[in-house]
């Protein structure tokens, strides 16, 4: 059931969706604006309805100076599956974005050009900002190369949990089975925030031989965020993956 103002908004895009073509003419006045909410619908309309017309104006949203337009406009260049934006992708990367818009710029480059996303990922890997190795870490996940997959285990023993959290979960997501003992002292150590995460990558990695381990952190530690990972791990609460179940042995 949606909520009032949801159900008010999606009305409204039906509506939009229904007059496309006559409200390009006022999608671009809007993109002119000063007025940074204006851009901002603009570029949430284009995303949605605009068509290979409108490729040229999702790359002028890519410009824009509000990060608000910019992460509205991903989602079109994603849609329309336009490589031309790639090197715009690149330079944003080099600016001054936060975690949040690098994480989907790197999603986004990694779906348009997976060997220019791969390149950013080795660079960023060896940057001195944490921030930067953890993108890195995170979008290499989606990889499925032997150089990717080498960096993310060197990332293992990085100096900052968060980095090594998101390396062992995407070498987990890859199926690299190596991994399981590694996350298996992960879940282990003394900070929560460390045991949470080495948790959703066992249920990830779904190895049979964790799932007793899994039991005992849902059934006794100390924290119950914990508690609720290793529950979602083994398909009790919010999916982790596939659920990982006795009966499942491959």
């Amino acid at each position: 059931m949606l909520s009032h103002n949801a159900e008010i908004r999606q009305k409204s895009f039906d509506l939009c969706e229904r007059h496309w073509e006559d409200l390009r003419g006022s999608v671009r006045d809007f993109l002119e604006s000063d007025e940074v909410p204006k851009r901002h619908a603009a570029a949430y309309l284009l995303s949605r309805l605009g068509g290979w017309t409108d490729a040229p104006l999702l790359r002028i949203c890519l410009r824009d100076s509000s990060a608000d337009v910019r992460l509205a406009t991903l989602r079109g260049v994603s849609r329309l599956r336009d490589r031309r934006s790639v090197p715009l992708l690149l330079a944003n990367l080099e600016s001054k974005i936060d975690f949040e818009e690098r994480r989907a710029v790197l999603d986004v480059i990694a779906q348009l050009d997976p060997g220019a996303a791969l390149e950013v990922c080795l660079k960023f890997s060896d940057r001195e900002s944490w921030a930067h190795r953890r993108n890195a870490a995170e979008t290499m996940g989606c990889f499925d190369d032997g150089v990717s997959e080498a960096r993310l285990v060197r990332m293992l023993s990085d100096s900052v949990w968060m980095v090594r959290s998101d390396a062992a979960y995407s070498l987990a997501r890859r199926g690299v089975t190596t991994v399981g003992p590694h996350l298996v002292r992960m879940a282990k150590e003394k900070p929560s925030k460390v045991r949470i995460a080495a948790t959703y990558a066992l249920g990830a990695l779904r190895r049979p031989e964790d799932l007793e381990l899994l039991r005992r952190l849902a059934s006794g530690d100390p924290d119950k965020r914990v508690r609720h990972a290793a529950s979602g791990a083994l398909g009790q609460r919010s999916p982790v993956a596939r659920p990982l179940t006795e009966s499942r042995r491959d």
